[in-house]
């Protein structure tokens, strides 16, 4: 198949950040805007099971939200491998969808954004499960774990 010759950037703003788990060229902390980062997505694999589903995080439409995190930038090869990996790892096991979105790495000299791929959990998928109080979350985090390990870890 064809390589591509420009790059792909993924921004993550959870496991991502600190377990990407995949070859990329540059790592750069940075942000998104209007999106926030919420704790309403369910996993019943990485941080729960089916009885006490953990909570992770998705990002919801915030029109005055930022959400900082890491973007990845992947060259060649890697886009391929890297895409069937989180499509594995984010959208069949994690049940999020896939946007592109302007992500400004923050040590950028110039306002120039670059379009990056982000996994966001919607409403529609299976393990979505919505806002709630922070007592609530904090609550479910607690007893929570799974195979990647303890929720509060996460």
């Amino acid at each position: 198949g064809r390589v591509a010759k420009s790059p792909l950037w993924v921004f993550g703003y959870g496991s991502l950040v600190w377990k990407p788990d995949f070859e990329f060229t540059s790592r750069k902390v940075g942000y998104i805007r209007g999106y926030s980062r919420r704790f309403w997505q369910g996993d019943t694999f990485h941080r729960g099971n089916e009885k006490t589903p953990g909570r992770v995080v998705t990002l919801q439409e915030d029109y005055n939200g930022y959400t900082w995190g890491v973007g990845y930038e992947l060259h060649g090869l890697q886009i391929a491998a890297v895409l069937k990996y989180l499509n594995i790892r984010e959208a069949v096991l994690g049940g999020y969808d896939t946007k592109l979105v302007k992500f400004y790495p923050q040590e950028e000299e110039a306002d120039e954004p670059v379009l990056a791929l982000v996994y966001i959990a919607t409403p529609q998928n299976p393990s979505y499960l919505g806002p709630a109080s922070e007592e609530d979350i904090a609550a479910q985090i607690i007893v929570s774990s799974g195979r990647a390990g303890h929720n509060i870890e996460y």
